[in-house]
């Protein structure tokens, strides 16, 4: 049940930031003690057991199921997304750490770390371009601000440990702080989605802004890498150039697949409009539309308005403020006026209207 995935998925959470605080715990006491870096250390073990725990509960919280068509573009955006990823990665973290001169221990470490950054990388990129519930976007989007902070800063750490320049109570320390803070801040508005009434089945949706990332990573990519290209570079040229052809690709792809799925959902559309208005047109009660913008006044009504009220449809349609001489008594006016201000309709109204005889 969703329920107890929910709390499968808090439950890893909790585990994988103790192990998290532990290793922070373990790290700060040996820097204060030996006023050095201490890397590697004990806290490592701890430090690293974070990276799957994450991943395996970012896989376990509740999504949604996609239509077939749906889910290969999906898949196609987030093999853009990774693979763009895993270039930068590759290039400014794990080339640079194989080719610097610690010892193999430390070399076998440095790359666990950026490693295990990808893992959550890849978990945050997963459980963004899942269908989740409405209620869940605000805590999704405020955890994955945490993790990706997470990341940004262990690459931080990373490139000034690299250069010998991070020492004990660094200002980038503080993006930890920030990370935890979004954590927190996911897990109060689980908190509050909980107090609220909540349907038996959940509705879920993608989150609309991810479509464009594919887009986004791959002009990242290239820019970086013309940057680069006047450098020299730990990858290959010739596999920087295939890459992001691949990556080009992947996106026609993903637009070929989406134009499909959307002429689909156009015909389908152009169909149930068919049938809505074959249903409208023979039915014998009022159907009616009726639209607040750019003023309040009636946008469709049925052709059984002329039997039921005398009025024949494009008289009502010519003045907006015809449901005036509709209602029948003060309170439907009254009821009429405090909608308009509101602007919101309850599921059920009765109304009583009069016919054009009086």
């Amino acid at each position: 049940s969703n329920k107890l995935d929910y709390y499968r998925f808090w439950l890893l959470l909790v585990f994988a930031y103790l192990f998290n605080l532990a290793g922070e715990a373990i790290y700060n006491y040996l820097e204060v003690t030996t006023l050095q870096t201490p890397f590697p250390s004990i806290a490592d073990p701890f430090y690293l057991a974070f990276y799957p725990i994450i991943l395996i509960a970012m896989f376990l919280f509740p999504t949604g199921k996609h239509i077939t068509k749906r889910k290969y573009i999906i898949i196609i955006e987030m093999l853009v997304v990774l693979l763009s990823s895993l270039m930068i990665f590759t290039e400014f973290l794990f080339g640079p750490i194989l080719n610097n001169n610690e010892s193999l221990l430390e070399k076998v470490l440095s790359i666990f770390y950026p490693a295990g950054d990808f893992l959550v990388l890849w978990a945050v990129v997963y459980i963004l371009f899942s269908k989740i519930s409405k209620s869940d976007i605000k805590v999704i989007l405020l955890l994955a601000l945490g993790l990706l902070m997470f990341v940004y800063a262990d690459v931080i750490y990373s490139f000034l440990n690299a250069d010998n320049l991070y020492y004990p109570g660094h200002i980038s320390d503080i993006t930890y702080f920030i990370a935890y803070v979004f954590c927190g801040l996911s897990a109060i508005a689980f908190v509050e989605n909980t107090q609220k009434e909540a349907s038996d089945e959940k509705v879920t949706e993608n989150i609309q802004w991810m479509a464009y990332s594919p887009y986004i990573f791959l002009i990242i990519s290239i820019f970086a890498f013309y940057y680069l290209a006047r450098k020299e570079t730990y990858l290959n040229p010739d596999i920087i150039g295939t890459s992001i052809v691949a990556i080009v690709v992947l996106i026609l792809l993903r637009q070929i697949l989406f134009f499909q799925e959307f002429k689909k959902l156009s015909i389908e559309l152009i169909e149930s409009e068919k049938k809505y208005k074959l249903l409208t047109e023979n039915s014998t009660d009022l159907i009616y539309v009726y639209s607040f913008v750019p003023e309040p006044h009636f946008e469709y009504l049925s052709p059984s308005c002329k039997f039921l009220t005398g009025y024949e449809p494009e008289e009502v349609y010519r003045e907006p403020d015809f449901y005036l001489k509709l209602a029948v008594d003060e309170v439907n006016i009254k009821y009429f006026a405090s909608v308009l201000k509101n602007q919101y309709l309850p599921s059920k109204i009765e109304e009583r209207w009069k016919k054009k005889d009086g």
